[in-house]
């Protein structure tokens, strides 16, 4: 066995501290500080494109209004009071619980984004040229070609997959879907009330609307009530007749 003299002895480390001393021997903070400032006009120039875009979309945005309103939303219709008593009395002669209505609050929002209500928006306030004024003419109803960077990218791709052009002339379920996402319902968990809010750069545009969808939904949700009454009421007597022979 050979004894080597003189040769100190390595000391043991902890591998976090050899990994400390080799990122501080490898990365030298005076070396990156010269390599940003090495390109110091390029990132001027990008903070200075940065703030000149924002102050570009505050001043095309302008400034926006919300309109809010609390309203209870309509479930049935009291109009055809017998309805009720029919429902009971078919309950009791075929031994079914009846039907169960959906709560007050979905049923709401069930009317609020369907086709049905922006169909009878439409009709009653012509609301698809005037959502998609940029695109529509309100004197002709002609709808202008979509162009940008995103239309044409769209166009393509649904050309590679056989569909039809997206960027074609609006249709009632982009209404739809327009009021679903900018339409905004909330349910009050104390209460039976329901919070909504709209926002847009018209403040009387903003009231008018909102009070338009609300209303269309409630009258959706009545007029669905009154059909489910009639047809529970027309096959009532069918019923009971094949219940007595």
């Amino acid at each position: 066995m050979t004894i080597r003299h003189g040769e100190p002895e390595r000391e043991l480390r902890a591998p976090s501290s050899l990994i400390a001393d080799y990122l501080r021997r490898s990365i030298s903070l005076s070396y990156l500080l010269g390599q940003a400032w090495t390109g110091r006009l390029f990132i001027v120039a990008t903070t200075v494109a940065g703030l000149l875009y924002g102050v570009y979309m505050v001043h095309h945005n302008g400034p926006r209004y919300t309109a809010m309103m609390r309203v209870s939303p309509a479930e049935t219709d009291n109009s055809l009071g017998e309805g009720g008593a029919a429902s009971s009395l078919l309950a009791g002669l075929t031994g079914s619980g009846g039907t169960v209505a959906l709560p007050k609050f979905t049923q709401f929002m069930f009317a609020k984004n369907s086709v049905g209500v922006a169909q009878d928006l439409d009709r009653k306030y012509d609301l698809l040229c005037r959502i998609y004024a940029g695109e529509c003419d309100l004197t002709t109803h002609q709808w202008k070609p979509r162009t940008g960077i995103k239309e044409t990218i769209n166009a393509m791709l649904a050309r590679l997959a056989g569909l039809p052009d997206p960027n074609g002339p609006r249709t009632i379920e982009d209404l739809a879907k327009y009021i679903t996402g900018s339409v905004i319902a909330e349910e009050n968990k104390n209460n039976s009330m329901v919070q909504i809010r709209y926002t847009n750069r018209k403040p009387e545009f903003a009231a008018q609307f909102l009070a338009a969808v609300v209303k269309a939904a409630n009258d959706h949700v009545r007029a669905q009530s009154r059909e489910q009454q009639k047809r529970k009421l027309l096959w009532l007597p069918h019923k009971t007749d094949k219940i007595v022979a």
